[in-house]
């Protein structure tokens, strides 16, 4: 994932991140939105393979939403540990960096136009510079993310279940050869 521009910070959170049973230090959610082109959400989506069928179910070639009737569609996909730039557009002598940043929570609003409007959340523990993410609340920020999205492919094995009784029965009787 490499994006890189302007979002809306939409919503800040500052709360104690949990350790188990203790409060460990000082997290931020910090939330994001914009309205975009589709070609925009490539970089949300782990593969262009994804990136594709998902649009394509939304829009038709002409660029057209293919129902008016779509809701907010939630995007299975998180990145654990990325690298966030935040600048107010006053030059990089101002931004902020964080290493370490997840980035999760990623819904898309399909509208005509063709636009999506976008959210997501970036989270960020020990962050600094609260008082600067404060004052920027609510403004149009140049945004630039980078890091790997984590792999959701992988199959969750699933807990093997005992076969029920009437199963067990019917085994012997279904393993006797066929005359």
């Amino acid at each position: 994932m490499k994006l890189k521009r302007s979002f809306t910070l939409a919503h800040i959170n500052v709360r104690k991140q949990k350790a188990g049973k203790d409060l460990g230090p000082t997290a931020v959610d910090l939330k994001w939105q914009a309205e975009v082109h589709p070609q925009d959400l490539k970089d949300f989506f782990p593969t262009e393979a994804s990136y594709e069928s998902v649009i394509k179910r939304l829009f038709l070639e002409t660029g057209e939403l293919v129902c008016s009737d779509f809701k907010k569609i939630e995007l299975h996909t998180q990145c654990l540990s990325a690298n966030l730039t935040i600048t107010n557009g006053s030059g990089m002598s101002d931004a902020l960096k964080y290493k370490g940043a997840t980035v999760d929570k990623v819904r898309i609003e399909p509208k005509a136009g063709p636009v999506v409007g976008i959210t997501f959340r970036t989270t960020l523990v020990d962050p600094g510079n609260i008082d600067r993410l404060t004052e920027w609340n609510q403004q149009d920020l140049d945004v630039t993310i980078s890091g790997k999205w984590a792999d959701k492919d992988k199959q969750q094995s699933l807990p093997v279940q005992p076969p029920p009784e009437e199963l067990e029965e019917m085994l012997p009787r279904l393993q006797e050869p066929v005359h």
